[in-house]
């Protein structure tokens, strides 16, 4: 059967790849260090980001197939190699959903169902949820799952970071002082070894997954000129909604008091409740939540193509290189959401919620280091 050919814009482009990398989760991690946060990116993103965005767009510019980083690394090292880096991308990507689940999960139950927090049913139905949304929507074929992944990108990060930015400036502006100090002597971080080296490696994880928009390079119309433009664009987005998105958060709350996990609902929330606007707090978090949902599409669409790929090179089962009538790798996708509903149990074994979280935080990390270096190799 042969795929239905949907083009992909430069700006659909530029929202996949927002969407494979900007993470709200990430902003709130990093806004605990206030001014240092920004000595803590500039590292990782020349070090790191920059590094993996100029090889995976000249890989993509030269490679322009369906596989990707598995079929950039196949062509370099042989099956062996690519079959290990579609390994590392399905773990990154399986796992990613749990991960995202907990998150979403957290907002919605600070929001609606404080009484939730600590449910690990509720934590399982939440990953469920955005798991096969994710499956059924990419079905659909490249048209749809597109459309969905940059509704995401605008709902999970351009407009709650545009919020966050706008009631950050009210603030400073009323006179009102940052609850994290933000003094120019802080940007550069007294350094601490090991600490320091656990840090930086928890930021380079936030900047993980622009390889996943090289799977559409080949459905766009210009791909030498588009490709790289859209990769600039994002990469722009991604630096400044990180930095800026950080650094607001650190206005409303200090680091002694805040959360991990739903420390940008804090931020919204001191905001809100000064100026009687509580009932923007649900709005925002319902936004939050499709978007996280809608953007975690782009991972299983790309990897569901490198998967077939894959199959079709005899490295899979020949039944997963199938499409369906829409040209999406339906046998594949089902797969997976099987696979993520399998590992979704995670949270019923475990006696709390926060240690599968920071469980699946390590597997994410450790796998994507793995992606990485062979990616680097292979250029």
């Amino acid at each position: 059967m042969h795929e239905v050919q949907d083009s992909v814009s430069l700006f659909s482009l530029v929202a996949i790849t927002i969407a494979s990398i900007t993470s709200i989760m990430g902003v709130v991690v990093m806004s605990q260090y206030g001014m240092a946060s920004i000595f803590y990116y500039a590292v990782v993103i020349v070090a790191f980001y920059i590094p993996s965005a100029l090889i995976s767009t000249e890989l993509a510019s030269s490679f322009p197939h369906t596989g990707g980083i598995y079929h950039w690394c196949e062509l370099a090292f042989g099956k062996g190699m690519g079959f290990f880096v579609l390994w590392s991308q399905w773990i990154s990507v399986v796992f990613s959903f749990p991960f995202m689940g907990t998150f979403v999960g957290a907002l919605l139950a600070y929001a609606f169902f404080p009484s939730l927090t600590s449910s690990h049913w509720y934590a399982f139905f939440i990953i469920l949820l955005g798991g096969w949304f994710s499956v059924i929507s990419n079905c659909f074929g490249t048209k749809i799952s597109v459309r969905v992944s940059t509704f995401g990108a605008i709902l999970t990060t351009a407009l709650p970071v545009a919020i966050i930015a706008v009631f950050s400036l009210i603030w400073l502006l009323a006179g009102h002082h940052a609850r994290t100090p933000l003094h120019l002597n802080n940007i550069v971080p007294h350094l601490h070894g090991l600490n320091t080296l656990s840090l930086l490696a928890a930021t380079v994880f936030m900047f993980v997954g622009i390889e996943f928009s090289a799977v559409f390079i080949n459905k766009m119309n210009k791909p030498a000129r588009d490709y790289p433009l859209g990769i600039l664009i994002a990469s722009i987005v991604i630096i400044l909604s990180s930095v800026v998105g950080s650094l607001c958060v650190a206005v409303f709350v200090s680091t002694k008091h805040m959360s991990l996990i739903i420390g940008i609902m804090q931020a919204f929330g001191v905001f809100t409740s000064h100026y009687h606007l509580s009932f923007i707090v649900p709005m925002v978090v319902l936004c939050i939540a499709m978007g996280i949902f809608a953007a975690s599409s782009v991972y299983l669409i790309s990897l569901s193509r490198s998967m077939s790929m894959a199959a079709q090179s005899g490295l899979l089962p020949p039944s997963l290189s199938k499409l369906n009538r829409r040209g999406a790798p339906q046998n594949v996708l089902i797969l997976l959401g099987t696979m993520i509903t399998v590992i979704a149990c995670i949270f019923l074994l475990t006696k709390k919620i926060s240690t599968s979280y920071w469980i699946i935080q390590v597997i994410l990390a450790q796998t994507a280091i793995l992606r990485y270096i062979v990616m680097f190799m292979a250029a």
